[in-house]
């Protein structure tokens, strides 16, 4: 697709480096019916092609031309040079195009004193205070009143260019600033917020990140792809997290495309009483194409949300009327939230949003996320007081928390087969926990082994983890019967049965003291003669290493494969590798195994032949 725009876009530049733009009398839909013969079309597409691979002779073509439109007086206007527009829409050279323009040519700048020089006199002329802000138009605007105008979006790229020559000046950043924190970020110049939010960002203004934040998270269905361009591309300039412009980037992707519209980016002239504004398919299809080059030098961060513990509602804490209860509650919350795991499961749906490529409504990303901590600590709290590694003093605590889990879960979607999933889930999850207390412990001798049944009832016991995956997927517009759903809800079976085992298969001599009867207790004592002492002994360990240890690394192979498979059943364009980074861990682990196999395999063979 990259490669077919890029073709396009070539093929519409003309001979002499220029793009044709288009005039339309209304925003939407955007209708080109007047060719407009300016030069500013062709300076944002030359800035935007500049480091795309297969258009840099394009660049250079359209640097050349626009260095060639410059003014005897050393700036840029609107009309190109020798245009009948000149003279009957006559317009004074501008600061807009100038600093645009002195931006893609700001090598020739750079080594020439005259012409550092002659910039300088042009923003002396136009500063309304020393260092900025700058009027819009480079004529004698302090007396011709109607030429004064000071414009964020001109601002802005006066600062772009002023970035481009390595000078940086306070008072105009003061001025962006301002214009930031007081939330009256219009220009009299361009169509809806993008574009100067593209400006700002471009210019390296730090304090609009929290504003395209804000943007980026807000639903905006009827998105143009020049607006999704621009605002992705200002979160690549922002370094906001990837994570969060995932689902831009799935918008200007999902479908195969040779170039992608024209859209309203600017205010043109008023023609027959109707408002004009400027734009061109060539212009988008460099925006869509600077922003999927930068999306993809990005580096790849999850979505850095706050702490888990601020997440919490303070009623829902509140809630809790003891004093006492509540402390125990808040620390129990911190604890978990901050355990390896925690980040993770507080941030479930921002990980699931983020392979999916949707953008999730914020208020549900929390239940969901909500769900998910709470039931983490739910799952914590039990499994320590049913292994008896914790006190069933913190029972209450517990019992909190799995009611929490369950209300955020349920109360995420109105939707009743939702309910009935959720519902369901913590049933399977009750009926897990309670076969494992009454068929999975004993006390200090082993009588009776269980049967773990293909091991379904390890993914049971803890499938309340696929619930804020599913959520999401039921948000994007999958129903829960969906094949989507179906291979997600796969993905999570094989991964939790396949992350037990490798945990049970570290710990099986603690769990056989304690006389926890895991599937590698299991398959050890498969063949041994019951009862038996639920204690490790010297020909165990032997037998773990020599028997056991290829079951457990063929088990979880299995499931791995599976999880896998699962995976690549989902839809093209979800971005996985989230969650095949989480199968990675368990390979990894298991390849650790394998080599402590071989390496306690070998000390055996020589121990028995009294080698030492």
């Amino acid at each position: 697709m990259i490669q077919q725009a890029v073709g396009w876009l070539k093929s519409k530049q003309l001979p002499g480096g220029s793009f044709t733009a288009w005039s339309s009398p209304q925003v939407r839909p955007f209708t080109p019916t007047l060719r407009q013969p300016c030069i500013f079309q062709t300076i944002l597409i030359a800035q935007a092609i500049q480091d795309i691979p297969g258009l840099h002779l394009a660049h250079q073509r359209a640097v050349d031309f626009v260095a060639g439109q410059q003014q005897p007086s050393g700036s840029w206007t609107y009309w190109l040079a020798g245009s009948a527009k000149q003279q009957t829409e006559p317009y004074p050279p501008d600061l807009d195009d100038t600093a645009c323009a002195v931006a893609l040519v700001a090598p020739n700048y750079v080594s020439s004193p005259e012409k550092m020089a002659q910039l300088a006199r042009f923003l002396t002329a136009a500063e309304q205070a020393p260092g900025g802000p700058y009027n819009t138009w480079l004529c004698d605007w302090r007396t011709q009143q109607s030429w004064h105008d000071i414009d964020p979006a001109v601002n802005a790229n006066v600062a772009f260019m002023l970035r481009n020559l390595d000078i940086q000046l306070s008072g105009l950043t003061q001025y962006l600033d301002g214009i930031i924190k007081a939330g009256s970020y219009k220009s009299s110049y361009y169509v809806g917020a993008a574009p100067l939010l593209y400006f700002l960002a471009r210019a390296g203004i730090e304090s609009v990140q929290p504003l395209l934040e804000r943007e980026l998270r807000a639903e905006h269905r009827h998105r143009s792809s020049l607006e999704t361009a621009l605002l992705l591309s200002a979160g690549c300039f922002a370094k906001v997290e990837k994570a969060l412009l995932s689902p831009l980037h799935h918008r200007l992707t999902r479908k195969p495309r040779q170039f992608w519209p024209a859209a309203a980016f600017y205010v043109d002239p008023v023609y027959g009483g109707q408002q004009h504004y400027g734009g061109s398919s060539a212009l988008t299809t460099a925006f869509v194409l600077e922003a999927l080059h930068k999306y993809e030098q990005l580096e790849y961060l999850p979505v850095a949300a706050q702490a888990p513990v601020r997440l919490l509602p303070k009623s829902e804490i509140a809630a809790i009327t003891s004093p006492a209860l509540r402390r125990r509650y808040r620390q129990a919350i911190k604890e978990v939230a901050e355990s390896p795991q925690g980040t993770a499961i507080a941030h479930a749906a921002n990980s699931m949003a983020q392979v999916a490529r949707y953008d999730l409504p914020p208020k549900m990303c929390q239940s969901l996320n909500l769900g998910s901590l709470h039931g983490w600590l739910a799952y914590t709290l039990y499994d320590n007081i049913i292994d008896g590694d914790s006190s069933a003093k913190n029972l209450p605590l517990a019992n909190i928390a799995l009611r929490r889990s369950y209300d955020h879960f349920l109360n995420a979607f109105p939707d009743a087969d939702w309910k009935q999933l959720v519902r369901q889930t913590f049933d399977k999850m009750d009926m897990a926990n309670d076969w494992e207390v009454h068929n999975a412990r004993c006390g200090l001798v082993v009588r009776k082994l269980p049967d773990y049944k293909e091991l379904q009832i390890l993914a049971q016991r803890s499938m309340g983890h696929s619930l804020a995956a599913r959520g999401v997927l039921l948000a994007a517009g999958y129903p829960l019967e969906h094949n989507v759903q179906k291979q997600i809800t796969a993905f999570f079976h094989n991964f939790i049965i396949a992350r037990q085992l490798n945990d049970d298969a570290h710990d099986w001599e603690q769990d056989l003291a304690a006389g926890r009867i895991t599937p590698i207790v299991v398959w050890l004592l498969q063949k041994e003669p019951l009862p038996a002492a639920a204690q490790s002994t010297t020909r165990l360990q032997q037998k773990f290493w020599h028997d056991t240890i290829d079951v457990v690394h063929t088990t979880v192979k299995t499931h791995i494969l599976a999880a896998n498979e699962a995976l690549s059943n989902l839809p093209s364009t979800f971005d996985t590798r989230t969650l095949g980074g989480w199968l990675t861990e368990i390979q990894l682990a298991t390849k650790l195994a394998v080599k402590s196999r071989n390496q306690a395999r070998e000390f055996i063979a020589t121990f028995e032949q009294g080698g030492i």
